[in-house]
């Protein structure tokens, strides 16, 4: 799995932990699966890239055991971060509990049903109108 450490969500010096050894990867384009796990300061994100939506794995990643949160981070080329879900199958995190993630919220895109995501802006006029 990768890790990304900091909390400004960037995905630029991820690392890759194996068998207790860690070297620097670059996440490819797309989303990625990512859990924060307890007791972590940072994300545990998977490898593997797939359209926003629809990437798997976040219970291999949690290794099955207490997530604080779990979603998606998608990435530009250069790592940047692009938006991020809290689609998770596993885990299904609620969207209230978004801030446990250390991400920015101003990219937090809100899993409504399968498949269908509610943009920032959205959520954001209707809390200031609630």
């Amino acid at each position: 799995c990768t890790v990304v450490r900091g909390a400004t969500g960037a995905a630029r010096g991820t690392f890759v932990q194996k068998e207790m050894t860690t070297r620097q990867v670059q996440l490819k384009p797309g989303s990625h699966a990512f859990v924060r796990c307890v007791g972590e300061k940072f994300l545990r994100v998977a490898v593997a890239s797939a359209p926003f939506g629809t990437a798997s794995g976040h219970a291999a990643l949690g290794a099955e055991g207490p997530t604080i949160y779990a979603g998606e981070i998608e990435v530009d080329d250069s790592g940047k971060l692009i938006r991020w879900n809290n689609m998770s199958g596993t885990y299904k995190p609620s969207a209230d509990d978004a801030h446990r993630a250390l991400l920015p919220l101003d990219k937090f895109w809100r899993l409504v049903s399968e498949g269908v995501f509610e943009p920032p802006s959205t959520i954001w006029a209707r809390s200031r109108s609630a």
